[in-house]
């Protein structure tokens, strides 16, 4: 047996250790694109909200010092 060259797609470009194949679904990378702008905007609008309802500073102050889960990890780490 002699040494054979890299293994290569049909493309003709090299195989890499775990080739995983993809979707290539542009319609699913709009979905999920879409579902993530939803997400980071309603995220940004309750910050906004609270930064305004409670007059904080987003640069110095913390914004949820008042809730109890920031008060939990606070207990833990002291």
């Amino acid at each position: 047996m002699g040494r054979e060259g890299p293994r290569q797609n049909h493309g003709g470009a090299p195989v890499t250790f775990a080739e995983i194949p993809t979707a290539h679904n542009p319609n699913a990378f709009i979905a999920v694109s879409l579902v993530a702008l939803i997400a980071n905007a309603a995220l940004a609008a309750y910050q906004l909200r609270r930064i305004r309802a409670r007059r904080l500073n987003p640069l110095t102050d913390e914004l949820y010092n008042d809730t109890k889960s920031y008060r939990e990890v606070v207990e833990e780490n002291r």
